[in-house]
């Protein structure tokens, strides 16, 4: 089936969620047209020179390809912090290549399955939830609580990474005309997600790697792990 032909699902209770209430438009411009470009159903792909089988819920694509399918303010810059900060909430995780991008999204069989799945058993389930309610009052409250914590540091971290917008990499490109800042930005992004890691000053890190850079001490080569160097303009 194309993938202009259907539809998907949004429930109204996306507008309480704490993820939505924090991206702006552009993100969550980028956001529906990732569901709306996602596979439906199963659909072979070259992925890494082999064939692969994206499953429902996942696409093959680029940054470009994203931008296009945006409105007319969305650039790219926009599509890769918009992927960076979903990537945050846990609502997708992306891999890319030279040859493409491979985007899942998460929790897409809970929320796009078909009814009859959700249906199938309503009565089972609901005796089965009846029964373990006494037993899972503590552990939902404690459960609820490190959501929450957990909630307040990606907060934290969106909006650290929003601060990084293109008139701060427009600002420092302007500082260092021979590089090539959106790179090291994406190679900073990218460390950060294979690392683990994460900064509270966004900002301060891209302005740290760009100085190393320019310095021809390159925090995205040797040791750091990142992606090498490629990142001067000729």
């Amino acid at each position: 089936m194309s993938l202009n032909n259907g539809w998907i699902k949004v429930h109204r209770q996306i507008q309480e969620s704490p993820m939505y209430k924090r991206l702006n438009s552009k993100q969550r411009d980028v956001m529906l047209q990732l569901l709306l470009m996602a596979n439906h159903s199963g659909k072979d792909w070259e992925w890494k020179g082999e064939i692969y089988t994206c499953a429902p819920g996942q696409l093959v694509t680029s940054l470009e390809s994203i931008t296009q399918k945006c409105a007319n303010d969305v650039k790219v810059q926009s599509v890769r912090t918009a992927l960076l900060v979903l990537g945050k909430w846990q609502f997708l995780t992306n891999e890319s290549t030279k040859t493409g991008r491979l985007i899942t999204i998460v929790n897409w069989a809970k929320y796009q399955g078909e009814d009859t799945q959700a249906n199938n058993e309503p009565n089972k389930e609901l005796t089965k939830s009846q029964q373990r309610a006494n037993k899972e009052l503590t552990t939902n409250k404690n459960v609820k609580k490190e959501k929450n914590d957990k909630n307040d540091k990606n907060i934290e971290s969106v909006r650290a990474i929003e601060k990084v917008d293109n008139q701060f990499i427009s600002e420092l490109q302007a500082q260092y005309p021979s590089l090539k800042v959106n790179e090291i930005w994406e190679n900073l992004q990218d460390w950060c997600k294979a690392k683990g890691k994460s900064y509270k000053d966004y900002q301060a890190a891209l302005r740290n790697w760009v100085r190393r850079e320019n310095e021809g001490g390159s925090m995205s080569t040797g040791s750091t792990g990142g992606k090498k160097g490629v990142m001067r303009l000729e």
